[in-house]
């Protein structure tokens, strides 16, 4: 009789240890949810610099206006870098606007580097020109 009352002690104890472990473990996983939806909120906001409020950095993309694609020939087109990470192939932009782009472009990812946790990709991208189509810098 003592050793059935020593068993069922024995598997009660251990069924309890089980719980905690299991609610353990739920638990981190749901903090662990919800930070990553912090985190992927946080990447959703919109910064822009001081000096100019047509540069906007969205989830480490830099895009700007469209006058600034403005082109009469192809040799007035250059391919940008528009993601702070590297994770894209650019973008078309004006040669004439390039020193502008630049400064823009590294002030922003300063920004999201400062305030960001940001994932680096490697991809490939084709070789491409930019051309000058119907007076915009595209490829």
């Amino acid at each position: 009789m003592k050793a059935n009352s020593f068993i069922i002690a024995l598997l009660l104890a251990a069924l309890s240890l089980l719980f905690i472990v299991v609610t353990s473990v739920a638990l981190i996983s749901i903090a662990a949810i919800i930070d990553q939806s912090r985190n992927k909120a946080s990447k959703q906001t919109v910064y822009h610099t001081q000096s100019d409020t047509e540069f906007a950095l969205r989830d480490g993309i830099v895009s700007f206006p469209t006058r600034l694609q403005q082109c009469v020939s192809d040799s007035d087109c250059v391919v940008v870098a528009n993601h702070c990470g590297g994770c894209s192939c650019g973008d078309e932009i004006s040669n004439k606007q390039i020193t502008r782009y630049h400064e823009q472009f590294s002030a922003l990812c300063g920004i999201y580097f400062d305030r960001e946790q940001i994932v680096t990709c490697d991809i490939y991208c084709k070789p491409r020109g930019a051309k000058c189509i119907e007076g915009i810098c595209s490829s």
